[in-house]
């Protein structure tokens, strides 16, 4: 046996020669693809997640605030959230659900039909603020509506 020979065994047995075809060039597209694989596990296990929680894939509703409005034709209240897309009125005579859309109440063709609330309802948002609206419309000039307050999930203590 030559030295060349003996290297050659020695080499295959090299524990460091493993390590060094560990990191060789055609490792890397296994590791790349793991990397991939573990992040696609990630997202869709999220969404998966996320949809056991709200009950399906779509984000729950978002929750109307509500206004306390005072006019001459009477006391209503009006449910809304800026951006929501959508309103809902009622008074002591009825309820009406709308839309909104640049400020400007689509009611679906009962815009000035005073049987169901006892007056027209209102066709535009003059203002919002967060805190007050004011509306306008056939029976109402500039009505302003304070938001009410939430009703707190505290027990209430009873005073002694």
């Amino acid at each position: 046996m030559t030295a060349a020979t003996d290297n050659r065994r020695m080499n295959k047995q090299d524990p460091s020669g493993e390590r060094r075809t560990l990191w060789r060039i055609e490792t890397i597209p296994y590791v790349f693809y793991t990397l991939v694989g573990i992040a696609v596990l990630y997202v869709v296990g999220s969404i998966a997640w996320d949809a056991l929680r709200n009950g399906g894939l779509l984000p729950p509703p978002t929750k109307l605030d509500r206004y306390e409005c005072a006019s001459p034709a009477g006391n209503f209240s009006i449910s809304y959230a800026h951006g929501a897309g959508r309103v809902q009125i009622k008074s002591a005579s009825g309820l009406l659900d709308g839309a909104v859309s640049q400020n400007q109440f689509d009611w679906q063709g009962f815009a000035n039909d005073r049987n169901v609330l006892g007056f027209a309802p209102p066709k535009e948002i003059v203002f919002d603020d967060g805190r007050t609206l004011r509306l306008s419309g056939p029976d109402l000039n500039n009505v302003v509506c304070n938001k009410a307050p939430e009703a707190s999930s505290q027990p209430r203590a009873i005073a002694q």
